[in-house]
């Protein structure tokens, strides 16, 4: 009777094991992310990065159409919110006989910048609440669209984590949302 009750309670101990996998929670990443309804973006480039030819305007615009695509406001200079900061130090790899540059290393850094409070002292301070960085080498002709492909590979990243901690709502019987309507148009529009 004691067997029998004993692995009664192993396999219900083992079907509460498998529903906690299975309910996957949020990553702390992830859960950094819930609620945030609009972020500001900043773009920090090095010297080195701009003499590659990356433009700040460039990055600037990349990442802010795939917040937008993404349902992610983004705020103007004047509004208050988190940060998403991107900064990307390059620094030229010169050849041998040091008369050209022949590529760059790269640093790309994606943070998120809140206001957070600090439990033992109450003050608040902005800190990175999400963060995603990498290091890479381009090529000298290339750097840019390199760097720039990067950038949005790592932005994808962060869309992720955003959306599995913010799910979209999906629409109603007979609502249509903004995207349905462009892909409706643009499908008309092909020849």
């Amino acid at each position: 009777m004691k067997k029998k009750k004993y692995w009664v309670l192993v396999g219900v101990l083992a079907m509460c094991l498998v529903a906690i996998c299975v309910a996957s929670p949020l990553t702390y990443k992830q859960r950094a992310l819930q609620g945030i309804k609009g972020v500001g973006v900043v773009v920090v480039l090095s010297d080195d990065a701009v003499k590659a030819g990356l433009l700040k305007s460039q990055v600037q615009t990349d990442v802010e159409l795939k917040l937008r695509r993404d349902g992610i406001k983004v705020l103007s200079q004047t509004e208050y919110g988190p940060i998403l900061q991107i900064n990307v130090f390059a620094l030229a790899l010169q050849s041998v006989d040091k008369q050209h540059t022949v590529g760059y290393a790269c640093s790309v850094d994606l943070s998120l910048f809140e206001s957070v409070q600090i439990i033992r002292s109450g003050e608040i301070i902005q800190a990175s609440t999400w963060r995603m960085c990498g290091i890479l080498h381009a090529p000298q002709g290339i750097f840019s669209s390199y760097v720039r492909r990067h950038i949005s590979d790592t932005l994808d990243m962060f869309l992720n984590d955003y959306l599995a901690a913010n799910p979209k709502e999906q629409p109603t019987k007979g609502e249509v949302k903004n995207r349905d309507i462009f892909d409706k148009v643009e499908e008309s529009t092909k020849p």
